[in-house]
């Protein structure tokens, strides 16, 4: 080989060793980014496990608070039904005091 053609060849002999160096870099690197998919793939399965328990239990204190709602309701419609009930007694009651003063005072006024 002539002096120039083995120069010509150990410098492409040199380009390709250094594109080789280059690539023996990218398995590495594939492998860390599958290693770091996975970790994230399972982290996403975990929060999303842990959304689906937290979405049941908004759903269950959703229910009960529907439940409580309904039951508040029902009280406040007895309170309100007790309270007019004891007006109603209230005033009966008010004029019965009346009538008996009433018939006392006629009473009085017979003797």
């Amino acid at each position: 080989l002539q002096h120039g053609n083995f120069v010509e060849l150990e410098k492409v002999r040199e380009e390709y060793q250094e594109k080789m160096n280059e690539l023996s870099l990218y398995p590495e690197q594939l492998s860390s980014a599958e290693a770091r998919r996975e970790h994230a793939e399972a982290q996403t399965d975990a929060l999303q496990a842990q959304l689906a328990d937290k979405n049941e239990t908004v759903a269950e204190l959703n229910h009960k608070i529907d439940l409580f709602q309904g039951q508040i309701a029902k009280l406040k419609d007895k309170f309100h039904s007790v309270n007019e009930d004891n007006i109603e007694l209230s005033n009966k009651a008010h004029s019965h005091e009346k009538k008996q003063m009433a018939a006392d005072m006629h009473n009085k006024n017979l003797m």
